[in-house]
Order: C-alpha cells, then structure tokens, then sequence
C-alpha cells in the first residue's frame, strides 16, 4: 500500500510541476486590447532586459501635467533582437523622450504591450500588429509617406 500511495504521490507532484509553466504564462487577449492601440510620448525611466519579456518604463505627462509611469511589455529578449532592437540600444534612451504605440491592458492600469516604437534618433521598429487591429495607428511610415 505504501508503494502505491507514494506513486500516485509523485505522479500528482509531478503533474503540479509540468503544469506550472503552463500557469505562469498569460493570454494576450486577456491582458490587452487589441483592437485599440493607443500613443505614448514619455520619457524612459527603466528598462528591464529579462525574459519571458522585456519591460520598459515611460513617465508620461497628461495634459494638467501629472506624470504616469507607464509599463511597455515586449517580446522576449531573442524575439526583441530579431525585431532590431537590443539591450544597448535600449538603454540608451535612459532619460530621453520616447513616442510608442501599445495595446493597453484591459484591466485599466497603465501598462501596454508594444506595437511600434519611434527611438529619438528617428529610427523606429514594428513589434506586434494584432490580427484584431484595423485602426491603422501606430503604422510604420511607407517610403511614399515619409517625408
């Protein structure tokens, strides 16, 4: 009988540690809205280069002049590189203005997933564009609007 409890024991274990990743990681239709990118212009405040995601953090100024840091969650660090951005280039935007677009997150806290991402020096990257996003903000710029 002891036997066949601590079988089952580790099998139930075993079970609860596969399943956890599967826990840990989230949905993005049910963090944010894909429908609605809205537009950020802060300055970067933090960056945090780690997986599963990298976090930025931008202190945007509303209209009255309060400042919002607002979270910008992207990709995985592999997929951040493959998209042209790296930690370097990150980084030193530390203090300067930034301009993004991002999905807010559903439960109203200021926090986005990255869309688009304009750097200072002018040069910008496409991240995610949401089957679910026909508002044409946040667009890359084609060669015949760019002027």
């Amino acid at each position: 009988m002891t036997t066949k409890l601590r079988q089952a024991s580790m099998t139930i274990g075993a079970l609860f540690v596969c399943a956890a990743p599967l826990v840990a990681h989230h949905s993005f239709a049910a963090e944010f809205d894909g429908y609605k990118p809205i537009e950020l212009r802060g300055t970067m405040s933090k960056v945090e280069w780690i997986n599963p995601h990298i976090h930025l953090f931008l202190d945007v100024k509303d209209a009255q002049g309060k400042v919002t840091t607002w979270e910008v969650e992207g990709g995985p660090t592999r997929h951040m590189r493959d998209a042209g951005v790296t930690k370097a280039s990150v980084d030193a935007t530390f203090g300067q203005n930034m301009h993004v677009w991002g999905y807010p997150a559903r439960n109203g806290s200021p926090r986005v997933f990255l869309k688009t991402m304009f750097f200072p020096d002018g040069h910008y990257i496409a991240y995610s564009n949401q089957p679910t996003d026909n508002s044409g903000l946040g667009e890359i710029p084609r060669p015949a609007q760019r002027r």
